[in-house]
């Protein structure tokens, strides 16, 4: 019978009661921020619809580093790919064939190997032969593929995640080439694979990653044509300073813990209750390179079982 009164015939506690039923309804100010960051800046709220696609716990059958490495990329797909990722790049592609790819690599642009690599001298027309060495995703692999469409070139991509292939897989048929070869395997495994010599080969943030780095190095270069080349991403000693000392904690805080969820999770808090000083929490977080909009960024920056810098 209140409801329909003025708010000044109401009693005090019928006000109080709307004023909090009002309070109730104000938009969730974390709202739109990626799940990590949500869990840093505003405690654990989740929306509902990220619910939908979340894997049951995971949980680690041995602490073995060569061993957990496999498991991460077999469960969390690198570089994140999202289904919103995929629905831009069908829409992109779809239609006439595109000239100029969605996405770029400067550093694999045929002009700058051209350069770099081969005085100037390739024409990239003679069956020029790639490896994809740890494709991920598929960032590299598209780019090289579009780039050598109207060529006899052939492009290998190796990876040991069947997770990450199938993307990298669904992303190239988008864009409708057909000069990819798809293997699941290692770089370790590559001398047994009979997949020949190689006129350029490109690794991305892989070898740092491998029990035996030296050993995944010499492998590649042991697939190399007498004159191919190649482009390697390495995670350095210095300009990583901060990433290396938070993984070293993150170690230490999850020695005895076998669950992949409650990793993130203490990470997370171990986070949010960091005060002042050098290593505080927003100096921890300017080093992460990138933003943290995806549980599988923040795993692979911190919890990433294997992880060496090279000198």
């Amino acid at each position: 019978a209140m409801v329909g009164l003025p708010a000044h015939h109401l009693p005090v506690w019928a006000t109080v009661f709307i004023y909090f039923q009002l309070c109730d309804s104000v938009p969730d100010m974390c709202a739109g921020m990626g799940k990590a960051m949500r869990k840093l800046k505003c405690g654990e709220p989740e929306l509902q619809e990220e619910k939908i696609y979340q894997d049951q716990s995971k949980q680690f059958e041995s602490k073995h580093a060569g061993k957990m490495v496999q498991e991460h990329y077999a469960d969390l797909p690198y570089p994140p790919f999202s289904f919103g990722d995929m629905a831009k790049e069908m829409s992109y592609y779809s239609g006439e064939v595109r000239v100029r790819p969605i996405f770029m690599q400067y550093g694999n642009s045929l002009d700058m190997l051209n350069h770099h690599l081969y005085r100037g001298n390739q024409t990239f027309a003679d069956r020029f032969r790639v490896l994809i060495a740890g494709g991920g995703t598929g960032n590299s692999v598209c780019f090289m593929a579009e780039q050598l469409r109207n060529t006899n070139a052939e492009i290998v991509y190796l990876d040991f995640s069947p997770a990450s292939l199938a993307i990298a897989q669904q992303r190239v048929s988008i864009r409708q080439v057909e000069n990819v070869q798809f293997v699941l395997g290692s770089i370790e495994q590559l001398p047994a694979l009979g997949l020949g010599k190689f006129d350029f080969v490109e690794s991305t943030g892989v070898l740092h990653h491998l029990p035996n780095p030296q050993q995944g190095l010499q492998v590649l270069a042991d697939s190399l044509q007498e004159e191919g080349g190649g482009n390697l991403m390495l995670y350095a000693r210095f300009g990583r300073t901060g990433i290396y000392q938070m993984q070293e904690l993150a170690r230490l805080v999850n020695e005895e813990v076998y669950d992949r969820n409650t990793e993130l999770e203490n990470i997370f808090q171990l986070l949010r209750s960091m005060g002042s000083g050098v290593f505080a929490k927003k100096n921890v977080i300017r080093r992460f390179d990138f933003t943290l909009n995806k549980d599988s960024i923040f795993y692979d920056r911190i919890l990433n079982p294997k992880l060496c810098s090279i000198d």
